[in-house]
């Protein structure tokens, strides 16, 4: 399972510039969840609201839509009719027959997903930065993730393969065979082996969109020394949108190196 996260992340930030959401539509991700990377994917430990108690403004993001299909995949209208000989049809009811000649194929249909996004990124941040160095309660660490944007959606569906040459049919009463995708009918789904995936019509979330909180930039002390009026703090906030990148896993363990370790 872990090698088909990996796989469908890839696919969420080459072609949508955004982390998927793992286990998609099934894991309730809010905003300010936190966390690491592991296995490629993004694993939530806690949330800043309850841990740091830190307060989010939440606001409305974009609307976007997703329409994948992998390399290799064949969609074709079923064969409803032929079938009716051996099994019971209902009036109006067609098929989609999906033919996937490798593992790990997918496709991905959204209509419309909805985001909510965190908008006081950057006062959660100053705030977590002073969590660092905090006695009582859990420290923030710079190697945590945090989620900022939540992208979810109804009727969505994903259907990915374990093995090559697998056959997926979708049956159901809508107007076309490709219709079956849109996830606003009623639809039975079938396969001649085992799916990693397999939701059609579900609801929940299915992107994220995240940053990181660097150690600070300013000086600790300036021992009577006046700073220059030019001099600037580093950016407290680090967006997690290297698309092109595999994320890597961040180590075992809460040592961060001490407070000066690099970023």
């Amino acid at each position: 399972m872990a090698s088909l996260a990996r796989s469908l992340g890839r696919i969420m930030r080459n072609n949508f510039r955004l982390h998927v959401a793992w286990l998609p539509l099934t894991t309730a991700f809010r905003l300010g969840d936190y966390g690491r990377w592991r296995g490629g994917v993004f694993l939530p430990l806690g949330n800043v609201v309850d841990d740091f108690g830190v307060t989010i403004e939440e606001v409305e993001g974009e609307t976007i839509a997703l329409d994948f299909v992998s390399e290799g995949v064949v969609l074709a209208e079923l064969d409803v009719a032929g079938k009716a000989k051996t099994q019971k049809i209902a009036d109006g009811e067609v098929g989609l027959k999906i033919e996937a000649k490798s593992s790990k194929s997918f496709v991905i249909k959204a209509p419309g997903l909805t985001s909510s996004r965190v908008g006081n990124v950057a006062a959660i941040a100053a705030k977590l930065d002073r969590m660092r160095r905090r006695d009582d309660g859990p420290r923030w660490f710079s190697k945590y993730k945090m989620v900022t944007e939540v992208f979810s959606g109804e009727n969505v569906t994903i259907l990915a393969t374990l093995e090559a040459d697998t056959t997926i049919e979708l049956r159901g009463r809508a107007g076309t065979s490709r219709d079956l995708l849109d996830g606003g009918v009623e639809t039975a789904v079938s396969a001649d082996k085992s799916l990693g995936i397999s939701f059609v019509g579900s609801r929940g979330p299915v992107g994220l969109r995240l940053v990181r909180v660097r150690h600070s930039g300013a000086p600790v002390a300036s021992f009577g020394v006046d700073l220059e009026e030019s001099a600037e703090e580093e950016e407290l906030v680090a967006y997690e949108d290297a698309w092109d990148e595999e994320p890597v896993d961040d180590p075992e363990g809460e040592e961060e190196g001490g407070e000066g370790a690099a970023d």
